[in-house]
């Protein structure tokens, strides 16, 4: 159960903070791609996450976390139980029935051993909730670029 809490989470191949205050995501990926062959190493990968939450949800620490193909689980970022407080009384203060959270993470040289599913799972004391995948697959095709998987039209 999520009690409340939705989270939606975009691979990317960069983020970028620009002057004007916005983010800019290059490279957003499909939920599957190929690759020429495992092991491999991303150049760099990109997550960006936004948590949402009712306004009244009671203060707790939150915790974005990557999981592989093989289970293993790494903190991405996280929010302690104070920050998200603060955060949670500077929304009330302004009158908005929702509170949102973003998370922007970037790793170089991001390592993927087999294939599988990245996902990224948003989780707090009671709740865990998948905000996004990446399913890699290995291209029957040679090539040495990850390419995302046809669209449908």
């Amino acid at each position: 159960m999520s009690a409340g809490y939705s989270a939606v989470a975009l691979f990317c191949e960069d983020i970028r903070e620009e002057k004007s205050g916005t983010t800019t995501l290059v490279g957003v990926f499909s939920d599957n791609i190929e690759v020429p062959q495992l092991p491999m190493n991303f150049p760099k990968l990109a997550v960006y996450t936004r948590i949402i939450f009712p306004i009244n949800q009671k203060p707790e620490e939150l915790q974005v976390i990557i999981k592989d193909a093989d289970g293993k689980e790494t903190n991405f970022s996280s929010f302690d139980r104070d920050f998200v407080k603060k955060t949670i009384d500077g929304v009330k203060s302004k009158g908005a029935p929702i509170v949102g959270l973003i998370t922007r993470a970037i790793a170089p040289g991001f390592p993927v051993q087999k294939a599988g599913r990245l996902l990224i799972l948003v989780r707090g004391a009671k709740f865990e909730i998948i905000a996004g995948q990446l399913n890699i697959r290995v291209s029957e095709q040679s090539s040495t670029e990850p390419s995302a998987s046809a669209q449908p039209s």
